[in-house]
């Protein structure tokens, strides 16, 4: 069985789409396709005039018409080739090819030998949280790079960090990055998120984007690799939604240490300022928390007389010189103290429940199957919606439903489907249901409804998506809120799609 640096991640490359002697710009040969994503198609390839292996990056044909998408990709180029950090991948060259079918924008980089994090949690369900901080380590201090060129990344998730048998990090797909200060390539009033399930909160409310929306994305990443699954895991997006905006993550694996959770929980503040205040911080958060020692177990004896067998081990901390024979009772009666106090915050523990989060996981019945299911469905948006709605009906609390702008359970609020007030005399509206519609069409059923505080917000189209339509809404159809409540509504498109 090989050992954990000797698994295999990289997949198998296959040849499609270009027959395997193509060439562009007269240099690049092209040899297998080896990953695919919104943007276009990474081949693996030799500049024939260096004799030095490549990845070329061809942008999708269906894009390629597009001037705000060749734009994209240009600034792509420029953003990467002002990076210079062994943890970002290096960039060769860009250039613009005419091809039959209109020009061709292509990117070429280092190839890194390896694979994905993400084919390497497809080969392993959890990484070791010492593995694990080691890359997250290096994939942070890839992202100060960045920030300290300017430059957000904005869509960090595991197919987008390489890690190489050796376990070194490069960062990859810059493509929906942008430099602080740079005019906005969407619309005004749309703005761009990442992978949904890696998406920090400020993002989905469509705010500005800052250095922290990588340092929550990075957080996601290695909750993952702990946990095995993403901390807000479904197969409905609105779920997903609705976790990131409200929700408070799932406590980690009982054998996650205690400084490697609080590095990752605290990368997952709903609040920015209570995050890392850099990714550099959050890197060496995760190289502390690997170093620090663990408590030192110390054997507390049985009463004279007691058998061997009842001896108990409690984790106490460095411990002290062997205590002489005039002092034994003196130590034992001090050890006796500190386990009744321990007793005893166990029992205060019980009763107050300090850990008790802000709602439940949508999606999470802490089995493995469910695990497996969800964090599959949730990186690509891909939904079952009919299961998880009635997952979510039930297992939402109260405390939810006000988060998501809908009348809690104790309000005293009218309770009729065409608003009401809440009780205080304050007029709530019902929410209209905007899933299904055009993005151009939900401001104006929003407005016939009373609320002009709205935000529409793209996130990454691939090919054969249904383009410009709403897929979902927060807060949700049906919650009764104040007019002034913000609504958010997702569809795919953006960047010159949705006109």
């Amino acid at each position: 069985m090989p050992t954990p640096d000797e698994t295999p991640i990289g997949r198998e490359p296959t040849r499609e789409s270009l027959p395997p002697t193509a060439i562009v710009s007269d240099r690049y040969r092209l040899d297998h396709r080896i990953g695919s994503g919104g943007m276009g198609e990474v081949w693996s390839g030799l500049d024939t005039r260096l004799e030095r292996p490549v990845a070329v990056k061809l942008m999708h044909h269906e894009l390629s018409g597009n001037k705000r998408f060749r734009a994209r990709f240009a600034s792509e180029a420029k953003l990467v080739a002002a990076l210079d950090s062994p943890h970002v991948a290096t960039l060769y060259d860009y250039g613009e090819e005419a091809t039959p079918g209109g020009p061709r924008s292509y990117l070429v980089m280092e190839m890194v030998r390896g694979g994905s994090l993400a084919d390497l949690l497809d080969t392993r369900d959890t990484l070791a949280p010492g593995e694990t901080m080691k890359i997250i380590a290096q994939a942070a201090e890839g992202l100060q790079a960045a920030h300290d060129a300017g430059i957000i990344h904005r869509d960090v998730k595991p197919g987008n960090i390489l890690v190489t048998g050796d376990r070194h990090v490069k960062l990859i797909d810059f493509g929906i990055a942008r430099a602080k200060g740079e005019a906005r390539l969407t619309k005004s009033g749309e703005a761009v998120l990442g992978t949904l399930a890696y998406t920090s909160p400020e993002q989905l409310n469509g705010d500005e984007p800052t250095p922290s929306v990588d340092v929550y994305s990075l957080g996601v990443v290695a909750y993952e690799c702990l946990a095995g699954r993403p901390p807000f895991a479904s197969d409905n997006p609105g779920a997903v939604l609705k976790g990131h905006l409200y929700q408070q993550p799932p406590p980690l694996p009982d054998n996650v240490p205690a400084p490697v959770a609080e590095a990752v929980m605290r990368a997952l503040d709903k609040d920015p300022e209570q995050r890392w205040t850099s990714t550099a911080a959050f890197a060496q958060a995760c190289r502390d928390a690997v170093e620090a020692p663990e408590p030192l177990p110390v054997k507390v004896s049985a009463p004279v007389g007691g058998p061997e067998s009842e001896a108990t081990t409690v984790p106490l901390g460095p411990t002290g010189p062997v205590p002489s024979s005039g002092t034994r009772r003196i130590g034992f009666g001090r050890v006796a103290a500190v386990l009744a106090a321990v007793v005893l915050l166990v029992a205060v523990a019980v009763l107050w429940r300090p850990w008790t989060y802000f709602g439940e996981a949508p999606g999470h019945d802490g089995s493995k199957e469910a695990a497996t299911k969800d964090v599959a469905d949730s990186s690509d948006g891909k939904s079952d919606k009919s299961s998880e709605k009635d997952k979510t009906k039930n297992s939402a609390s109260s405390k939810s439903e006000a988060a998501e702008g809908g009348q809690s359970s104790d309000s005293g609020g009218n309770d009729s489907s065409s608003g009401g007030d809440d009780g205080n005399g304050n007029e709530r509206v019902e929410v209209p249901d905007l899933e299904g519609r055009t993005h151009t069409e939900a401001p104006n059923v929003l407005e016939s409804h009373g609320f002009d505080n709205y935000k529409g917000v793209a996130q990454p189209w691939n090919p054969g998506d249904q383009a410009c339509v709403v897929t979902s809404q927060v807060p949700v159809a049906g919650a009764k809120v104040d007019p002034d409540t913000k609504i958010n509504f997702y569809f795919k498109g953006g960047e010159g799609i949705c006109q």
